[in-house]
């Protein structure tokens, strides 16, 4: 039985941001919306930034919004979950990120249950060398849809 926890409110959430292009990080507090029915709430705990994240805080590819709150590549624990989300449990610990070996190998080693995600089908081989237990195509409309929830 997967414990639940939902919130019908919005949530104060606390990061850091960079107000335009170039800035600092300084601390920033924003409220986040209801929680989606297909969605989780992630109480994160480590979270890598990576060169792509420098580049959005610089916005060198010119699609950058701004604040920016960088960090892709994140591990926590669930702290709630949609109505619809029937895989997950509240304090399951779970990791989310690119195919960023760094990610993949911490959440290995934190006993996570991993599961790499890609638009290249190739980077799958790499994924599993470098700790994940599962690969998604996620270019792959019929992967995507294998990998929902019950």
């Amino acid at each position: 039985m997967h414990q639940r926890q939902t919130y019908a409110s919005k949530m104060n959430i606390h990061a850091f941001a960079a107000q335009c292009p170039g800035a600092a990080l300084h601390p920033f507090d924003y409220e986040l919306r209801e929680l989606g029915p297909h969605e989780i709430d992630i109480k994160v705990s480590h979270c890598g930034v990576c060169h792509s994240d420098v580049h959005l805080i610089d916005n060198d590819w010119n699609i950058s919004h701004y604040p920016r709150v960088p960090g892709h590549e994140i591990i926590g624990a669930v702290g709630a979950t949609g109505v619809e989300v029937k895989s997950l449990s509240i304090g399951q610990r779970v990791g989310i990120g690119g195919l960023g070996h760094i990610s993949l190998q911490l959440a290995h080693a934190l006993d996570c249950e991993v599961t790499a995600f890609s638009t290249n089908h190739e980077k799958g081989e790499d994924s599993f060398a470098f700790g994940a237990d599962h690969f998604v195509n996620s270019g792959n409309e019929k992967e995507m849809q294998e990998t929902e929830a019950p």
